[in-house]
């Protein structure tokens, strides 16, 4: 049985806050000899480009701005970037168990095929529900997309959002948000 749209609304902005808390804090370097060598459950760090590039092989979860990458045993990790800079963040157990939850009940899904992506575009156009980026940098809004809404301006989806801002999440990379064909047939509109 589908949920009320209100629950599925729900879900999604919980996940978008989760994201949002578990990007914040004071990064730490992976090569700051006063932490240790490697991450560390509940700590932001920042990492080098090869680090980032290594751990978005093998994604659990991804869109326009973050991947998380683990499970089946080793622990889930978040990674995103704010301009050149790389972050990390290994999930607490707690905090995996949440973003998983959130993640697959938000119809998390790969990316359609059936639009061609040419990365010109001055619109960013994300799913509400399963935040694919398969949109990013479009000249206009597909037909087929529903309950579309200007989010934020072009400039201001490229502004740099560190950790330490808190009145904006660095996964609000997109200019418009609505409903894709894929979740309008998995959550209706």
């Amino acid at each position: 049985m589908a949920s009320p749209p209100s629950s599925r609304a729900s879900r999604a902005r919980d996940f978008q806050r989760l994201l949002a808390e578990l990007m914040r804090g004071k990064p730490i370097r992976l090569d700051d000899t006063s932490r240790p060598p490697w991450f560390e459950a509940g700590v932001v760090c920042e990492v080098s480009q090869e680090i980032y590039s290594h751990s978005l092989a093998l994604p659990l979860w991804t869109n326009g701005s973050a991947f998380a990458c683990g499970g089946d045993g080793s622990p889930v990790r978040l990674f995103w970037r704010s301009r050149s800079t790389c972050f990390g963040r290994e999930l607490t157990p707690a905090e995996a168990r949440r973003f998983v939850q959130l993640s697959q009940s938000n119809g998390c899904s790969d990316r359609p095929s059936q639009y061609e992506r040419h990365g010109a575009g001055r619109i960013r156009l994300a799913c509400v529900h399963c935040d694919t980026d398969a949109w990013d940098g479009i000249d206009r809004i597909p037909a087929d997309w529903t309950d579309v809404d200007e989010f934020q301006s072009y400039e201001q989806s490229l502004e740099e959002v560190t950790p330490e801002v808190t009145t904006r999440s660095p996964t609000e990379w997109y200019t418009h948000l609505g409903v894709c064909p894929e979740c309008q047939v998995t959550h209706g509109r």
